[in-house]
């Protein structure tokens, strides 16, 4: 028996032996030497920053991240335990505080393993120095510096992301599968999730900005991931550290393409346009404005937009759609319509709810019937193309006008503003800049550096706009005319203006144009123009006769002139007629029939008035139950609105406030709201598919433009974006491939090249 025990403790191995006979010789400390190691365990607390008394509650927190795996552990070295930064150089404490590390082995030594970041391994790397994490594969303990290490560990990022994660994926499964769309989120992993919902707020955000979108996202999100993990090495590391190169893992690269970029898009447009068709369901009705632009690329796309009224009784516009057809007219513009509606899936709510249409025709003007006008135009370009087009002519204005004392007006873009702005603004440019542009070209026809063609520009500059010349003439008297057209046309397409409202402009902007019809326009530019010439005693040319001085060559350009008194007279008179009866045709008295309705003093004549439109937009069913309607309002002394409310949008209103909801009678008064006088909405849209279909993105399909004008004119802001239904919907639209690309391959692609290249682009 002694033999064999003998035997049996030669076996052990000598290191084995010696940690038996050292836990053998460790007795139980005295009370007064526990009372010196906590005071001075307290005071290397004090030391490191750290409070002694949240120690205990500390470890209550950190076991409840799970069951403790292992709290046997191998000793260390150290015989005294020691405290760094809040915990004990113990690894039994360690194991015991801490429940996500783990006791491995590795080969003959122990070690022990962060669970966390082996859990979140890909999440842990993106905040890493050097894209590793060596304690989520297990690194050893069996000294005091190692120890130190695995604490220090605690408070790096790669840890911290870890460690966020995993609260969130737990919240993530407490979660209840009754939502729509939860239980398809909770399917798919968390990591691969929060990837997607990035994408989409990217995706919502760049088409709210109108920034470049598919092609250069994947750098674009790298480059966010590249930036987060230098700044997690410089705050770990500090800023003298070595620079690491970003290698990112091919499950990071995943879904990082322009092809899913557009997947994302197209179901984030879907996602919008869902809860505008939603709305369109639950009103009583609602109009449609279309408008038709030719691009440069030559496809003449049509533009709808609707119009409504909510619940609130507040009046709202939507984008609906872009389409084009093939069939020309009015048939085409029908088909482009069905289009959308089709594409929308409204078709049965459009047949039931649509109550009007507004198109954009061609409307004649006086340049087109009037060749002074056209002239005066093309002059007028002339030299702000002139200046615009050469920021050294524009220089050199620039220093006469501080020469002179005198401020220099910009030239304005034809695209800045509405055309009868535009035109108004370039003229006023011209006007307040003249006296310096003629003393600049007079100077470049003086000047021995001048090109030929430079001096022959500045000499038919000076003769063309020369001191009481017709140029000058034309230029004020088309000042004092747009100025009214522009306050008619900045009246008329006010989002929240009704049909009635703009008569009251139109007839303000017809009155103002007849004053002019004999002599100039009190105050205005004409008549500052005349007391100038007054003032400097210019003697007047007789206005009545005609110049015989006629072109050896004549030109397409060039007519035979006409005495300025004629001329004056046509341009106010087409102003005049166009205003006053073209904007009447164009309406076919619906202007006339809404005020009958809106003036009504008796159930007779509401009756009268409405039965028309009544029988036309809801059927002949429907008139018996206006013809109710009426009568109750006006028996219960609703009807007729207050003599004191003059105004039509106040009178409408006061309609459908004493009205009962989804009535006839409730439906015909938001039919005439939301009726738009004007093709403000559609072109809104034209311009920014202009900004959009650019010729870096010419090649955008349909769905795509769609989707981002979908976004960028019915979408909310960015910060009050949900991602979710729509990375649900995403993730539910197909089966998606579960195998991660090649590092190697992807770095090839060609939307990725530029952000992994090594040599310069030279």
């Amino acid at each position: 028996m002694a033999k064999r025990i003998t035997e049996f403790c030669s076996s052990v191995p000598i290191k084995s032996r010696k940690i038996d006979e050292q836990l053998k010789q460790e007795v139980l400390p005295k009370v007064s030497n526990i009372c010196c190691d906590l005071s001075s365990n307290n005071s290397e607390d004090s030391r490191n920053g750290r409070d002694p008394k949240k120690l205990e509650s500390t470890s209550d927190q950190t076991e409840s991240y799970g069951k403790i795996t292992d709290t046997i552990a191998e000793p260390t070295e150290t015989k005294k335990s020691e405290w760094y930064k809040g915990s004990k150089l113990d690894i039994s404490w360690i194991l015991q505080t801490y429940s996500f590390f783990q006791k491995i082995k590795l080969g003959k030594r122990y070690g022990i393993k962060c669970m966390t970041c082996f859990t979140h391994i890909q999440e842990a790397k993106k905040f890493s120095k050097n894209g590793t994490i060596p304690i989520a594969d297990g690194v050893r303990c069996d000294s005091q510096n190692k120890l130190e290490r695995i604490i220090d560990h605690l408070t790096t990022e790669a840890h911290n992301a870890a460690t966020n994660l995993d609260q969130m994926q737990i919240k993530w499964m407490e979660q209840s599968d009754e939502h729509p769309w939860i239980k398809t989120l909770k399917s798919h992993e968390a990591e691969k999730v929060k990837l997607l919902i990035e994408l989409a707020i990217d995706v919502y955000n760049d088409s709210r900005q109108l920034t470049l979108s598919a092609h250069s996202w994947p750098s674009r999100s790298l480059s966010k991931m590249h930036a987060d993990s230098q700044i997690a090495s410089y705050k770990e590391e500090g800023l003298t550290s070595q620079f690491v190169q970003f290698n990112p893992t091919a499950a990071l690269l995943q879904y990082r393409n322009p092809v899913i970029y557009q997947e994302m898009l197209d179901t984030v447009g879907r996602s919008v346009m869902e809860k505008v068709v939603d709305q369109l369901k639950k009103i009583d009705c609602f109009s449609i404005q279309v408008d038709g632009s030719v691009d440069k690329y030559g496809v003449d796309n049509k533009f709808i937009t609707a119009r409504y009224l909510t619940e609130n009784l507040e009046i709202k516009s939507v984008f609906l759609g872009e389409s084009k057809s093939d069939i020309r007219g009015a048939e085409g513009l029908l088909d482009s319509i069905k289009i959308v509606f089709q594409d929308l899936d409204i078709e049965d709510t459009a047949k039931e709810k649509l109550t009007g249409v507004t198109t954009d025709g061609e409307n004649a003007n006086t340049e087109s019937t009037i060749t002074e006008v056209r002239h005066w135009k093309t002059n007028l370009k002339a030299v702000a193309t002139f200046y615009r087009g050469s920021t050294l002519r524009y220089g050199w204005l620039e220093k006469i006008g501080e020469t002179k004392k005198i401020s220099i007006y910009r030239f304005p873009a034809y695209f800045e503003v509405r055309f009868a702005e535009y035109l108004l603004n370039l003229s006023k440019a011209l006007w307040k800049n003249l006296p310096c542009m003629q003393i600049h070209w007079q100077s470049i026809i003086e000047s021995s550096d001048s090109t030929k063609i430079e001096k022959a520009t500045a000499k038919g500059f000076l003769r063309t706009w020369k001191n009481d010349g017709e140029q000058q003439h034309l230029t004020c008297l088309m000042m004092d005319i747009l100025r009214h057209i522009e306050k008619l046309q900045k009246d008329s397409q006010k989002s929240k203006i009704i049909m009635t409202d703009i008569e009251l402009s139109k007839k303000v902007a017809v009155d103002s144009i007849a004053l002019m019809e004999n002599e100039p326009y009190p105050g205005g530019n004409e008549e500052k123009l005349m007391n100038c010439l007054a003032g400097e005693n210019i003697e007047e040319t007789n206005t009545d006769i005609v110049e015989e001085v006629l072109r050896e060559r004549r030109n397409y350009f060039v007519s035979t002139k006409r005495c300025w008194s004629a001329v004056r007279k046509e341009i106010v008179l087409s102003c005049k007629e166009f205003l006053s009866q073209r904007l009447a045709v164009d309406q076919e008295n619906i202007i006339e029939r809404m005020n009958k309705f809106i003036d009504a003093r008796s159930s007779t004549d509401t009756i009268q008035a409405g039965r028309t439109d009544v029988l036309n937009l809801f059927g002949e069913h429907a008139v018996s139950c206006f013809t109710d309607d009426v009568i109750s309002l006006y028996a219960a002394d609703k009807l007729p609105p207050p003599l004191e409310m003059n105004n039509s949008t106040a009178k409408m209103y006061h309609f459908l406030k004493v009205s009962t909801q989804s009535s006839i009678f409730s439906k015909l008064v938001q039919s005439f709201i939301s009726l738009t006088p004007h093709s403000a909405g559609p072109e809104r849209a034209v311009s920014l598919h202009t900004t959009l279909k650019t010729s870096k993105q010419s090649s955008y399909s349909r769905e795509a433009i769609n989707s981002r004008m979908y976004i960028a004119l019915n979408g909310i802001g960015t910060a009050l974006f949900d991602p979710r239904p729509a990375v649900a919907k995403f993730l539910e639209s197909k089966e998606r491939r579960r195998k991660l690309p090649d590092p190697d391959l992807y770095k090839n692609q060609e939307f990725i090249q530029k952000f992994f290249s090594i040599d310069s682009n030279l």
